[in-house]
């Protein structure tokens, strides 16, 4: 914008800006410099990672305020007409400056965001095999749970259950081998014990 409005000056022979052109393209010039620095004031206020180069932060706001200081210089070289001073001014240096530092801001954030990605897909792979490690541990322990039920609960239930149908049958011939000191064992000597009874009183 300002390159435009610096070729309408450089038109008019009375040095004032073709007309009312010149004029609204450095208001123009204006209101996007305006907008330029609420972004950048934007920027500045969004938290540094810990992990950036301070150098390289700083080397953005340096360049940006020095490229900012002389865009403005250049909209009040041509509102006072001094179109020579807007020729002379070496704003592109300051614009490679700028880019340059910009850049750099750029490639560091990239590969700060990659190790970010990478940090993020580590602890999720982490978390799938803690996961596949405790879905495992859970269903070992329940098999090793259903085993111990099998052996110290149902077997001998189902073998005790057994020998009282055969009592109830009248057959007193046969008897429980099963002995534990938990409370199916304490049941098992004490069907044992009412056979015994029912084989004296018979």
């Amino acid at each position: 914008t300002l390159n435009r409005a610096g070729t309408r000056f450089a038109l008019d022979a009375s040095g004032t800006g073709a007309g009312a052109g010149g004029k609204e393209l450095l208001v123009s010039a204006q209101r996007q410099l305006s907008v330029a620095n609420d972004f950048f004031s934007r920027y500045e206020k969004v938290p540094q990672d810990a992990r950036q180069d301070e150098s390289v932060t700083r080397g953005v706001k340096e360049n940006y305020v020095a490229l900012n200081g002389a865009l403005t210089e250049l909209i009040q070289f041509l509102n006072a007409g001094e179109f020579k001073k807007f020729v002379e001014q070496p704003t592109q240096s300051f614009q490679d400056n700028f880019e340059k530092a910009y850049y750099a801001y750029k490639a560091e954030s990239d590969k700060l965001y990659q190790a970010g990605i990478a940090k993020n897909d580590a602890a999720y792979d982490s978390a799938l095999w803690i996961l596949g490690f405790i879905i495992v541990l859970v269903f070992a322990l329940a098999l090793i749970s259903w085993v111990g039920i099998q052996q110290l609960l149902i077997r001998p239930l189902n073998n005790i259950v057994e020998h009282i149908r055969h009592i109830a049958k009248g057959d007193l011939t046969k008897t429980t081998h099963f002995h534990s000191s938990n409370e199916m064992g304490i049941l098992a000597d004490s069907i044992r014990h009412m056979q015994s009874e029912f084989v004296s009183t018979v």
